[in-house]
């Protein structure tokens, strides 16, 4: 007998009760063996919906599973069915566990319960109203060690019962308050950071990421039904109530919003992946015909850097100038050369902007001067809009993850080498999505193998890699640096590579010479452990080109200072090329050479050639 066809009869004479002792024992029965015989607790959509991956869930608040501490899917089931039909607190636990209580009346065909005496329900429906759910996602700070993925919320807009049409944002998020980059990294991976989950005013959300942090935002509205929206809003609920812990690797931004989507959408359960990042749930919505057209809210910032591609230096500097002096650009310009003067246009208007949130212009000011540059609209300009590239859509970006086999010669000796990175990208990477060069390494993992299987050794264990090479420009300057925590080898005295535990970082400037060939040079150095702590300079001179087809060059040149603790000064000149194949696999090519500078001939050369994957 199909589980629709047991129920209907029992529960139409039961519903309008109080569900009590004399109703609520043969209803809870009845419901039970219905879930049974349709195995709800094998539904993907109900693991979703406790926010588990596998069997192990992501939120063990007893206030949220509650079956703890023997939780299962199975018992989980078993104890909500109990709590929503089963016992005289039930109308508390409809309220507790709104998405529950719908999924099984869905799932069974039970009668709509009312909500409507529900606060929590009544309050959040009246105040965010959600006739359209969008993903928003916040561009990479990399400076903040919680957002150097970027960041994912999302955003609930819709029309109250007074006709206004309100936009909130839903986010969960986490606020590291130390500067202490190792003790972040282990409470990141390993402790785990307190969770908060918020319902703000998008406006609210717009001030902070576009004119304070100056992160862009994409916008990509989703494609759900009513009773999707409406379950989504359930869900909500439920999880407002419950306290959560922040994982970068098992439990950050991108795992919950991607759990809610799939709570309201089962499809996106073929796309889950071991470490999900902001990124990846994008591609996954996209790959399950979520997303529809994205908008884009560009920070000033960035706004000036895309911009400025577009004009030659000279002429930067003289939009600068007509800024500060209030002038707009000049008739001649609009007529001989339209498509320049409109880009003068819209770069004046995002460095005044940009003069706004940095507070080095007063708002009436920047309103009376944007005011002036929308008078162009009748000169032509009405109508027209700058476009950034496609592959800037974060959804259309490449994967996080990637793995290498290839072999490399160093020392005299042949070995495989074989790679792990989990999250997410090195220079020599396709970092077109990106508005500058840069690459971050989470739990990076290199070994090295003899051919003859006689030896493995670690090459490199990377806990935490970031560096960002943004180049220097007339309107907001530009700092560029890295920062390092792991395991790495160094050259000792006579050039041999040692391991050592290493934290070290620099500072500098990148300066964009041609479109595609950037300049850098970094002074840095850090502190590593070998059989003791010693102190190690590394300041770094380079050149990165990006060529044809998506290849790229890097040459770097590097002052090493007693590395390993030698007491000795060594120089490395490092070569590498990275040649792409397909949109998921390169080929890279590396040469190496150490030498010291004490008038000694001893040097040391490596090569090696590798092929990537990034998935």
């Amino acid at each position: 007998m199909r589980v629709r066809q047991i129920l209907p009869s029992l529960l139409l004479a039961t519903v309008a009760s109080a569900a009590g002792a004399s109703t609520g024992a043969p209803l809870v029965a009845q419901v039970h063996a219905a879930a049974a015989e349709a195995r709800l607790e094998q539904d993907p959509q109900w693991a979703a919906l406790l926010h588990v991956d596998g069997t192990r869930p992501a939120i063990p608040d007893p206030g949220f599973l509650l079956s703890q501490p023997r939780f299962s899917l199975g018992a989980e089931l078993h104890a909500t069915i109990d709590a929503l039909y089963g016992h005289k607190e039930a109308t508390a636990a409809r309220c507790r566990f709104p998405a529950r209580l719908l999924w099984l009346q869905a799932r069974l065909g039970l009668p709509d319960a009312d909500l409507d005496h529900c606060p929590d329900w009544v309050d959040f429906r009246t105040r965010a109203p959600a006739e359209t759910v969008s993903l928003v996602f916040a561009s990479e700070h990399l400076s903040q060690p919680a957002s150097m993925l970027g960041h994912l919320f999302l955003r609930l807009e819709g029309q109250r019962a007074d006709g206004q049409n309100v936009a909130h944002a839903l986010s969960f998020y986490t606020d590291p308050v130390s500067f202490n980059i190792p003790k972040l990294v282990y409470d990141g991976l390993v402790g785990g950071m307190a969770g908060y989950f918020s319902l703000s005013p998008f406006e609210r959300e717009v001030a902070l990421y576009v004119g304070e942090e100056q992160r862009n935002l994409w916008i990509y509205p989703l494609k759900l039904d009513a009773s999707q929206r409406t379950l989504f809003q359930a869900h909500a609920i439920e999880l407002k109530q419950t306290c959560f812990r922040y994982l970068f690797q098992s439990h950050n931004c991108a795992t919950l919003v991607w759990q809610m989507l799939a709570a309201v959408q089962p499809a996106l359960s073929a796309h889950r992946q071991a470490w999900t990042t902001p990124k990846d749930v994008l591609r996954s919505a996209d790959a399950a015909g979520l997303l529809d057209t994205p908008t884009t809210l560009t920070a000033s910032r960035w706004a000036l850097r895309l911009l400025t591609d577009g004009l030659p230096a000279h002429e930067t500097g003289d939009v600068r100038k007509m800024v500060l002096a209030d002038h707009l650009p000049t008739p001649e310009t609009v007529s001989a050369r339209p498509e320049r003067a409109f880009l003068q246009r819209e770069l004046a208007g995002a460095y005044n902007r940009y003069l706004v949130d940095q507070g080095q212009r007063r708002a009436e000011h920047g309103a009376a001067y944007a005011a002036q540059l929308a008078t162009l609209d009748s000169q032509g300009f009405k109508g027209w809009q700058a476009h950034s590239a496609p592959h800037r859509d974060p959804a259309q970006s490449p994967p996080d993850s990637q793995w290498s086999a290839g072999w490399l010669w160093r020392e005299n000796r042949h070995w495989t080498q074989w790679r792990v990175l989990p999250v997410s990208h090195g220079l020599e990477d396709d970092n077109r999505g990106y508005f500058s060069e840069n690459s971050l390494q989470l739990m990076d993992l290199s070994v090295l193998a003899s051919p003859r299987g006689d030896a493995v050794r670690l090459e490199r264990a990377t806990l935490y890699s970031v560096a960002s090479l943004l180049p220097r420009d007339v309107f907001t300057g530009g700092v560029s640096g890295r920062m390092r925590i792991g395991v790495d080898q160094q050259p000792d005295r006579d050039l041999r590579a040692r391991h050592a535990m290493l934290v070290d970082g620099a500072l500098g400037a990148t300066w964009r010479v041609q479109r595609d060939v950037d300049l850098f040079a970094l002074a840095g150095g850090g502190l590593g452990w070998r059989r003791g702590i010693y102190v190690f300079g590394a300041p770094q001179a380079g050149m990165l080109v990006r060529e044809v087809g998506g290849m790229k060059s890097i040459a770097t040149l590097t002052a090493l200072v007693n590395a390993a603790g030698s007491g000795r000064q060594a120089w490395e000149a490092r070569w590498t090329q990275s040649v792409p194949l397909s949109a998921h696999w390169t080929l890279v090519a590396e040469w190496s050479r150490l030498w010291q500078d004490s008038g000694s001939t001893r040097a040391r050369e490596a090569w090696s050639v590798h092929i990537k994957q990034v998935f």
